[in-house]
């Protein structure tokens, strides 16, 4: 049985930018995509949540 697929609206400019970083990471769309959502859940960042760009931030913003 093969996977389906659905839509999702985004703006034209969000688009080129995960199509571009798609490209340079050598992954399909899909397969982009999980990573990224992956990655927050993994490490328990909400890219909404402001931090400072150090190490320290980091870890300051997973225990929130």
């Amino acid at each position: 049985m093969s996977k389906r697929f659905s839509r999702i609206n985004l703006h034209t400019e969000t688009v080129e930018r995960f199509k571009k970083y798609a490209i340079e990471n050598d992954a399909n769309y899909t397969e982009t995509m999980e990573a990224v959502l992956d990655f927050f859940e993994k490490y328990h960042i909400n890219p909404f949540v402001p931090f400072d760009d150090s190490v320290q931030g980091l870890k300051i913003a997973r225990k929130s």
